[in-house]
Order: C-alpha cells, then sequence, then structure tokens
C-alpha cells in the first residue's frame, strides 16, 4: 500500500510506499474527508484541513484517490445507519398519522418536524452511489469524456466521424 508524504506538496510524485495499512492521504486530505463525510460544507471542511476551499474542491472533483475513499466511506456510514434510519421511518409515520388524527395534541409542531425531517432524510439521503476505487473513479472520468467527446462531434456536424470511431 502506499501513501501520500504530508511533508512534502499534494502531486501524485509524493506517493512513497508503506508496509502497515496505512491511509492512502495526507493529513489534511483525512481532516477534510473526515469533515465531508460528517456532513460538513466543502468550506467547512477546508476551514478544518487548514487549507482553501478550492483545494477541497479539487480534491473531490480532481483526485481519484480522495473521491474513492469519500464514497467508501459514505457508503459506510449509510451501511451502519441504515437500519436505525428505517426504524424510525415507521416511527415518523406513526407522529404522522397521531398528528393527523389527533389535532389537539401539545407536541404536534415539534413532532411534525421531526417526523418530516426523518422521511426526508430517507428520501433524499438514500443509498451514496460512486465509484469506490481509483480505478473505478478513472473509468468514470474515460467514460464522461467520450461521451463529451461525441456530443462535440455530433454538434460539430461530425456524427458519421463518431461512427467510424466506433466501429474501430
Amino acid at each position: 500500500m502506499a501513501r501520500r508524504n504530508p511533508t512534502k506538496s499534494d502531486s501524485r510524485q509524493d506517493i512513497v510506499p508503506v508496509e502497515t495499512e496505512a491511509i492512502p492521504l495526507n493529513g489534511a486530505q483525512e481532516l477534510a474527508l473526515i469533515a465531508l463525510v460528517d456532513g460538513q460544507t466543502v468550506t467547512e471542511a477546508a476551514s478544518r484541513a487548514r487549507v482553501t476551499r478550492q483545494t477541497v474542491s479539487l480534491w473531490l472533483n480532481q483526485d481519484a484517490v480522495f473521491i474513492a475513499l469519500y464514497n467508501q466511506r459514505r457508503a459506510q456510514l449509510w451501511a451502519e445507519h441504515e437500519l436505525k434510519l428505517a426504524s424510525l421511518m415507521g416511527t415518523a409515520l406513526d407522529a404522522l398519522q397521531d398528528i393527523l388524527e389527533n389535532s389537539l395534541h401539545t407536541q404536534a409542531p415539534q413532532r411534525l418536524k421531526a417526523a418530516l425531517a426523518v422521511l426526508a432524510m430517507a428520501r433524499e439521503k438514500g443509498q451514496p452511489k460512486g465509484p469506490m476505487t481509483e480505478e473505478d473513479v478513472q473509468d468514470e472520468w474515460a467514460s464522461e469524456a467520450e461521451t463529451r467527446l461525441y456530443a462535440s462531434l455530433a454538434r460539430a456536424g461530425l456524427g458519421d466521424l463518431s461512427a467510424h470511431i466506433n466501429k474501430k
């Protein structure tokens, strides 16, 4: 396994082999990753890691190792909380039913807010998606680049050229 040398600048040339099961990120990247997985914004993660917002954005969009680890940790977190969220959905639906059936309920506003928040989380968050390895991230980038290339060829009136390329 390899890890980045945290004492040097962040480039692919900084990767040095290690013999332990080390995290392949430098210290700032690890701090940013933890913050992002905890739900903090890119700006908050950058502050926590003591780097610029642009640096964290660059890692999230152009560093295949960072992206893969981010997706892995999000998936792991989701798996750990999936059953709890599922059980809360039942409680949330029961609370909504109780509020609808009993308009004199004294805690209706708080219960309604909490129930709706749980249901929104279940609907919006869903299982995290995305490539989980550096190779898968790079394959996805290559596929997106190919799609953009063929779309550009078609817009330029060279759609027949893209068909010829696909045949080879």
